[in-house]
């Protein structure tokens, strides 16, 4: 997948919003049929032939995907869209985070558009470890952007990790300590980490904080006596990419994928 940014007037991005919600798609979904559309109609007046007997192909090493929602509420899609058109057009992961943080709250706010099915423990064994639940409700076909729900049991804890991404994450249901961690050593000994404990956070509903790559070492624990549900919003495809779990007692690091509960991982076509 390829992003590319065009600026465009106010009316033609409200008409472009109004069809893609008769339709029931993003935007960005709707973008890419009109211009499919589009360029057959303009290969077929140019006579442009595409390859085997009038089909494009697609090179074997390119792996391209839709948007996927796992869950569809209005309200949820108004966020992600908003989401999406910021990161588009913004480089910088500090002002996408700063600009998105009143739309989040607003989200998060909200304790209808949820469904109970997302908020559940994992059955057996999860990839973030015991029964902890990591639910997907969306991520974006260039896996650049992931919204899910993390479910901790009670005095259930997440394993220290990092995300490799910008992002936001808020408290929805139940209570949670967060312990943030440091990086005291360089990184350059294989297998070997050293770290120190640099905020602590108790978190209520409606409370969230910034993930920046630089501060996105953390362990997260349930002390309420109600399971504790989380919202992860990262600029990349969190539960399927290979990022770090910690123990900072042994001074351990090691690659670390959690996976989804709810859907199977992509594979992504490099990006230069």
């Amino acid at each position: 997948m390829r992003t590319i940014e065009i600026t465009i007037p106010d009316e033609l991005y409200q008409r472009l919003q109004q069809a893609a919600q008769e339709q029931g798609i993003t935007i960005s979904e709707l973008v890419q049929q009109i211009l499919e559309r589009a360029l057959a109609e303009w290969e077929e007046d140019a006579g442009v032939e595409t390859k085997g007997g009038g089909e494009a192909q697609m090179s074997a090493t390119q792996t391209e995907h839709q948007d996927e929602w796992l869950l569809d509420a209005p309200l949820m899609r108004e966020f992600i869209e908003k989401v999406n058109e910021v990161r588009y057009r913004e480089p910088d992961p500090q002002k996408i985070v700063a600009e998105i943080r009143p739309y989040f709250a607003k989200l998060l706010a909200d304790q209808t558009w949820l469904p109970e099915s997302f908020m559940a423990e994992a059955d057996g064994e999860s990839g973030m470890g015991g029964k902890i639940g990591m639910w997907l409700l969306y991520r974006a076909g260039d896996g650049g952007l992931a919204f899910s729900a993390l479910v901790l049991p009670p005095e259930a804890q997440t394993p220290v990790h990092d995300h490799l991404a910008w992002g936001l994450v808020g408290l929805y249901r139940g209570e949670q300590d967060e312990e943030v961690f440091g990086r005291k050593d360089s990184g350059a000994q294989a297998g070997h980490a050293e770290l120190e404990v640099t905020e602590r956070n108790l978190l209520k509903p409606g409370d969230f904080y910034e993930l920046l790559p630089e501060n996105d070492i953390h362990r997260v624990r349930t002390t309420s006596d109600i399971t504790s549900v989380s919202l992860h919003l990262l600029g990349n495809d969190n539960g399927c990419i290979w990022r770090h779990q910690f123990k900072p007692e042994a001074q351990e690091v090691a690659p670390f994928k959690s996976g989804w509960l709810n859907t199977d991982c992509r594979e992504y076509e490099a990006t230069a």
